[in-house]
C-alpha cells in the first residue's frame, strides 16, 4: 500500500522471505518457533535520524507465513494544523471546542484518518488544566498527559463509559458508539463536558442520520450536538514531476471553481518521461507513482440554533440542507476541489476518493 493504494511488487523469493519473517519476529517480541498461530508485535527502527514505531503481524497459511506491517508515525498524526483542514474550518472547531459543554462527531470511511483527527483534537485541549480520557478499543498510540482505556467488546463500552464517567473528566473521547444504550449515555454526558466520538460514515449527514437512529429521537440526538466532522484522505501530487496545465473553462464551470487567465493547475504527467535514448526516466521523489503523501479533506456541520431546530422539527433534507449553505457548508467535494486549485492534487485524485461507496 502506497499512500492507500495497492501496488504490485515483484515476487520475492520464498526462502528470503522466510528468512525475515523468522527474523523479525523475535526482534518485536513474538515467538519464532511458532509458525501457524497469528501473533502481533512492535519494532522501532531509526529512518533518517527519526524514530519509527512499527507494528507486526504475522500468521500461518497454507502456502506459508504471512506477515503485515504498519508504521504508525505515518498512520496516525497528532498536530491538528497538519492534517489538511482549511483555516475556516479548524478556527470553527477549535472555538466551538473552547466553549464546553457538547457533543463533537468525527466521521469517515474505515481508513480515513479519523483516529489521527481525535487524537489531534484531543491534543490541542491543554492537558494540564484539564482532564483527558479516552476509550478505545486498542489505543494506536500512547498520548503523553491522556488517561486512555480500552474495552475488549461493545457490551462492555457502556460500563466502561460509566466508570470513567464517575471520575469527572474534562474531555472524553470515545472511538465508538455500538448501541442506544451507549447513544444515550453519551447524549446525557455531553450535556456537562466535551464529548468527541468516533463514527463511520462518508457525508456529514450520513453520520447525522446514523446519531439520530442510534439515539432513538431527533431531541435527544440534536439538544448536545455542536457538530460533525467528515473526512476523507486525498493523495498529493508530487512536486518534482507533477505538470502544470490550463484546464478547460467548461471542466472548471462544472467543478464550480474559477480561474484567472494565467493561473495554472496541476496534474500527473500525461505521458511517459523518457531521456534522450528513449529510457524511461524514473521520478526520484516519487518512484512514478505520481504522488507522495496525503493529506486530509474535511466537511464541517456546525449545528446552529436553526439547523437544530429544522433536524428537530423533522424537517425535510432539502431544507436543512439549505440552512447549512447559508451558514457556509462546504460539502466534502467542494473541500476537495480547493485543494486542486491550490495545486496539491488533481482532478483525477478527486474523482477517485470521493465516489461513491458500492453497496
Amino acid at each position: 500500500m502506497i499512500d492507500g493504494v495497492a501496488v504490485e511488487r515483484e515476487a520475492m523469493e520464498s526462502e528470503a522471505s522466510e528468512s525475515i519473517v523468522q527474523f523479525l519476529k523475535p526482534a518485536s517480541g513474538m515467538d519464532f518457533q511458532e509458525r501457524r498461530r497469528p501473533q502481533s508485535g512492535k519494532i522501532s527502527i531509526d529512518i533518517h535520524g527519526k524514530q519509527a514505531d512499527i507494528t507486526v503481524a504475522t500468521a500461518g497459511t497454507t502456502t506459508g507465513q504471512r506477515v503485515q506491517f504498519r508504521i504508525l508515525q505515518e498512520a496516525i498524526r497528532t498536530d491538528v494544523e497538519q492534517l489538511g483542514m482549511t483555516p475556516a474550518v479548524l478556527k470553527s472547531i477549535r472555538s466551538m471546542l473552547k466553549q464546553p459543554p457538547g457533543l463533537v462527531i468525527v466521521a469517515g470511511r474505515p481508513q480515513s484518518g479519523v483516529t489521527s483527527t481525535m487524537y489531534s483534537l484531543l491534543r490541542d485541549q491543554d492537558a494540564y488544566t484539564k482532564h483527558l480520557v479516552t476509550l478505545e478499543t486498542k489505543p494506536a498510540l500512547d498520548l503523553e498527559n491522556v488517561t486512555q482505556n480500552s474495552y475488549t467488546s461493545p457490551q462492555e463500552l457502556s460500563s466502561s463509559l460509566a466508570s470513567a464517567l464517575r471520575r469527572d473528566p474534562d474531555v472524553v473521547m470515545i472511538d465508538a458508539c455500538p448501541d442506544q444504550q451507549v447513544a444515550q449515555q453519551i447524549a446525557q454526558a455531553s450535556g456537562e463536558k466535551i464529548i468527541l466520538l468516533g463514527m463511520q460514515a462518508s457525508e456529514s449527514l450520513v453520520a447525522l442520520a446514523r446519531w439520530i437512529k442510534l439515539c432513538g429521537s431527533q431531541e435527544a440526538a440534536m439538544e448536545n450536538l455542536r457538530g460533525i466532522v467528515c473526512q476523507l484522505l486525498i493523495r498529493k501530487l508530487c512536486e518534482t514531476c507533477r505538470e502544470a496545465y490550463r484546464p478547460d473553462p467548461a471542466v472548471l464551470a462544472k467543478a464550480n471553481l474559477s480561474a484567472g487567465a494565467d493561473e495554472q493547475f496541476y496534474r500527473p504527467p500525461t505521458g511517459p518521461t523518457v531521456d534522450e535514448k528513449g529510457r524511461p526516466i524514473i521520478c526520484e521523489a516519487c518512484q512514478n507513482s505520481r504522488y507522495v503523501g496525503r493529506t486530509g479533506v474535511f466537511e464541517w456541520m456546525e449545528i446552529n440554533d436553526e439547523v437544530r431546530k429544522l433536524v428537530v422539527g423533522r424537517a425535510p433534507v432539502q431544507q436543512i440542507q439549505s440552512a447549512l449553505r447559508r451558514n457556509k457548508m462546504l460539502y466534502m467535494t467542494e473541500q476537495a476541489l480547493e485543494k486542486v486549485k491550490q495545486g496539491l492534487t488533481s482532478f483525477q485524485e478527486v474523482a477517485r476518493v470521493t465516489q461513491k461507496e458500492k453497496k
